[in-house]
């Protein structure tokens, strides 16, 4: 399948043709757990088409450090691409504004369940910036009232995990 983001955009111009409303989100999607499925079902219901970007290996290194990503761009878009409410999957290259102005979708939802982490204030300006940049674009943020799951938490505990023997 291919999850480059201009083998998307003609199937988007059809969509908006026939009076649809898009909603774009980007996320790394790295170590999948339930709040990252409430906030892609959150999405889908603010519009008729969801698509997702997924953040690209290279990104997810410069911003999460090295051993991230814990799965490959390809097997995250696989998985998302496969979930209910997504619609079409892009690799992201982390620019959200420069993501948005390619896309032009109705609505932009960032997902600000890591609200005390260190991402957040980066989230803040980037909302403002885009909210000025793009006034006739609804620009959304998602708070899952503390159901999120920290990745950095989730990989530490799988690998304090005891090992098992594998069976022969």
């Amino acid at each position: 399948m291919n999850f480059e983001i201009d083998s998307v955009l003609p199937l988007l111009e059809v969509e908006r043709g026939n009076g649809k409303k898009v909603v774009l989100v980007t996320c790394t999607f790295d170590v999948p757990n339930p709040s990252d499925f409430e906030f892609l079902t959150y999405a889908k219901q603010q519009g008729d088409i969801l698509i997702v970007g997924i953040n690209q290996d290279s990104f997810v290194v410069q911003m999460k450090g090295r051993g991230r990503p814990v799965l490959t761009q390809d097997v995250r878009a696989q998985m998302v691409v496969n979930l209910k409410p997504v619609n079409f999957v892009f690799y992201s290259w982390g620019n959200k504004f420069e993501t948005t102005a390619h896309i032009k979708p109705d609505v932009v939802i960032f997902n600000n369940s890591d609200a005390k982490s260190r991402y957040a204030e980066k989230r803040k300006d980037k909302v403002e910036k885009l909210q000025t940049a793009f006034p006739n674009i609804s620009i959304l943020v998602y708070n899952d009232e503390g159901k999120y799951v920290d990745d950095e938490q989730l990989i530490k505990k799988i690998k304090q995990l005891p090992k098992t023997k594998k069976q022969p």
